[in-house]
């Protein structure tokens, strides 16, 4: 992922695929993209664990006649710096856990969904294309007006897609041809009313 998630040439181009999705449909698209699904504290402080004995292990094998409080000492000052790294997501990652990582993503996405009140358009046809970048994790979530319309493997076979673009650096790209890959699918089976009103913004909602 790129440190800026998202620049402002990216995000309008996003919004713009929304708009011309949401043209022929009267289903509502929302992308959202997140720097991470949680702060995940444990693990920061695992790898602060890890760092800290690791410094008293070199410690010990660069000065063996080192009195073992000056290796104690060692400990806090390597407790704190190790903290300090876990803010690398490169580094943070090694210490995740994957069922940690499915659940955390996957709650966030479902309060994302809340939140934005994907859930209360008129006829229950919101999707949310939802990114977490540190994780690198994505979870398309339809409501149940979607659900009955939606092929078998529809959702999947589209974070699949989107998570070769997000592998390759390209996440606006892969972004834009979600939303056209559901705007596709709402077009077909939710097809533009007259009296239909547009219920959410058309804008990606980046975090972090």
């Amino acid at each position: 992922m790129a440190k800026t998630l998202l620049n402002a040439d990216e995000r309008k181009r996003i919004e713009e695929a929304v708009f011309a999705a949401e043209a022929k449909t009267s289903g509502e698209i929302v992308p959202m993209v997140v720097a991470a699904s949680d702060d995940y504290p444990g693990a920061r402080w695992r790898l602060a664990t890890a760092f800290a004995f690791t410094a008293q292990l070199i410690a010990l094998l660069l000065w063996p006649e080192l009195d073992a409080w000056w290796v104690a000492a060692v400990f806090a000052p390597g407790l704190l710096v190790g903290h300090a790294l876990a803010a690398r997501p490169i580094l943070l990652r090694l210490a995740l856990s994957q069922a940690k990582v499915d659940e955390e993503v996957q709650q966030r996405a479902f309060e994302a969904f809340l939140q934005n009140n994907l859930h209360a358009t008129r006829d229950r046809t919101g999707v949310l294309v939802f990114v977490s970048a540190l994780e690198r994790r994505i979870q398309i979530i339809s409501d149940i007006g979607i659900d009955k319309a939606t092929p078998a493997g529809f959702w999947q076979q589209a974070v699949d897609q989107l998570a070769v673009r997000v592998k390759a650096g390209d996440l606006a790209a892969g972004l834009i041809e979600t939303v056209e890959t559901c705007g596709e699918l709402l077009a077909e089976n939710f097809p533009h009313q007259s009296d239909d009103e547009n219920e959410l913004p058309n804008e990606v909602i980046v975090e972090g």
